[in-house]
Parts: structure tokens; C-alpha cells; sequence
């Protein structure tokens, strides 16, 4: 999500979006009036093991792609860079005060800075990303990775799963009902609860809603939003429908638009691009 925000005269975010074009910040590194990145040199590790160094080193690494930055971006709509140390860094901020405190380090605490939150995986990703990938932010749905694990149920595996001729639904939700939006986020909550979706920290697997979904293939992601997915979904593509699937690859839980009424589709799979009955999400062949 991009928000320009102007740093008021104690170089805090004034909490709203306003509107204005992106300035384009000058090198971190020995800019005029600012001085240098200082080098940092790491206290020595306490286990001289390099295995557990680089597990050390792996785990941090995770945590920090797990989690949410701003980065400021520029006037050609690119992530802010700087050089330093002979490697070009994308700068990144934990929250608003720290992108404040480095206004008010540059003298530009006054002016409009744009900045996008992505998680820190994407931060080696160009902000010019694919119309699938806008919509998945658009859903509050955060891209955690292109690599999934292996192996999983193919793409058409699981829209057969869906869409099979034999399917029946673990919830049917008439989509007359004066509250069909809010039964139909529910029991897909509940019901994605109940099978285990998304695993420890919060990650899952989607085929990307709005089209060309099926051309992507299966996606690793964390849901940034408190709201019912079926809702936000709906409100950014028009329809509710999406896939979704858990890390391991068995347990799937989509919602379907049908003649009439929504469809919840619970399925799970023996083993990747293997079908088993279960949940009566299948019915007899």
C-alpha cells in the first residue's frame, strides 16, 4: 500500500494520507549536512559454531521478512536506495518515527514523503510488480514468497477440487440473504480455523483472485488485515471466489460463486495431487 504522508514541524506523520508527487531523495551515504553511515562492527558470536552462526543469522533473517517496513519511494515510483560499503541497500523503516527521524536528519522533515508498506521480503522486489500481485495487496494480502513447498496439488488439481462436477459444499450461503456477506466471512473463518489453513505464523498458500490466477500457480502469503477475507476479496474483484491452501499442501479451503448462493469448498488431500473424501466436500463418483 502507498500513502504519501507529510512529517509535521516535530517530524511525526500527521496520521492522514494527503495528496502530492513524491520527491526523490538524494544518496544516504555522504549527502551534503548528513553525515555518513557509520560502520558497525558485530560483537563477537558467543558460539564460534559457523552452523549455528548461520541459523542464527537465518532465524533473523525470517523475522525480518515476516515483517512489515515502509520504504520511501521515489519519484520514478522505485523503491529509495542508497549506496554504501560498494552495495546499493533499499532503505527501510520499522514505523513513521523512524522514516521521521530520518526526514528530520535530511532537513526535510517539513515536506511529503510516499512510502509503501510491504513486508520485508518484498524488499528486494521492485514496487512495478504484476496486476495479480496489486490485487492480492489490494485484498490485504501480503506476498511472503514466489517459492512454495513442494510438492503440492497442481493448480488444476485444486480447481478440480472446487469446480468437480461431484463437489459438494461444507457451507451453502444464499446469496439473497440480507446477511450473506457477513454468514459467508464467518463460516469461511471458522472453517479455516478449524482445518488448520495457516500455519504458526500466519502464512498460507493462494491461487491469486481477478484473473490469471491459474497462470501464476500457487503463491505463499500472510493475511496484513483483521477483516474477513471472503469480504475484501469481494470488494476489490467483484467476486468473493478464491483458493486458498495450507503450507503442507492438504488441507484447502475456497469459496466458489454458484447460480444462487456462495459455496464454501473444505477438501483435503492424501497427498499432493492425491484426492481423499473428507469433510463430505467430495461426493460420490
Amino acid at each position: 500500500m502507498i500513502w504519501p504522508v507529510t512529517m509535521n514541524g516535530a517530524g511525526h506523520g500527521t496520521g492522514e494520507p494527503q495528496r502530492g508527487r513524491p520527491s526523490r531523495l538524494a544518496g544516504l551515504a555522504g549527502a551534503p549536512g548528513i553525515p555518513a553511515v557509520p560502520k558497525v562492527t558485530p560483537p563477537p558470536s558467543a558460539d564460534p559454531d559457523p552452523a549455528a552462526a548461520r541459523r542464527a543469522f537465518a532465524a533473523l533473517l525470517g523475522e525480518f521478512r515476516r515483517t512489515a517496513v515502509l520504504v520511501p519511494i521515489d519519484p520514478y515510483g522505485s523503491f529509495w536506495t542508497a549506496e554504501h560499503g560498494g552495495v546499493r541497500w533499499v532503505c527501510a523503516f520499522s514505523d513513521e518515527e523512524a522514516l521521521a527521524g530520518f526526514a528530520r536528519a535530511r532537513g526535510e522533515a517539513g515536506r511529503e514523503w510516499t512510502y509503501r508498506t510491504v513486508l520485508g521480503a518484498r524488499t528486494g522486489m521492485t514496487p512495478h510488480t504484476p496486476k495479480w500481485t496489486e490485487t492480492m495487496e489490494a485484498c490485504g494480502l501480503s506476498l511472503v514468497d514466489r517459492d512454495v513447498p513442494d510438492p503440492l496439488p497442481t493448480v488444476m488439481t485444486a480447481i478440480h477440487a472446487v469446480t468437480g462436477i461431484d463437489v459438494k459444499p461444507a457451507e451453502r450461503v444464499p446469496d439473497s440473504a440480507p446477511d450473506a456477506a457477513t454468514r459467508l466471512d464467518s463460516r469461511w473463518q471458522e472453517l479455516a480455523s478449524e482445518v488448520g489453513l495457516r500455519d504458526a505464523s500466519g502464512e498460507f498458500l493462494v491461487i491469486p483472485s481477478g484473473g490469471g490466477g491459474t497462470s501464476v500457480g500457487w503463491v505463499r502469503v500472510t493475511d496484513l488485515s483483521p477483516r474477513p477475507l471472503p469480504s475484501r476479496v469481494a470488494a476489490v474483484t467483484g467476486s468473493p471466489e478464491f483458493v486458498a491452501l495450507s503450507l503442507d499442501g492438504r488441507r484447502l479451503c475456497a469459496v466458489t460463486e454458484e447460480e444462487d448462493e456462495y459455496w464454501i469448498i473444505v477438501h483435503t488431500f492424501d497427498r499432493p495431487g492425491e484426492e481423499i473424501v473428507a469433510r463430505g466436500t467430495v461426493g460420490p463418483t
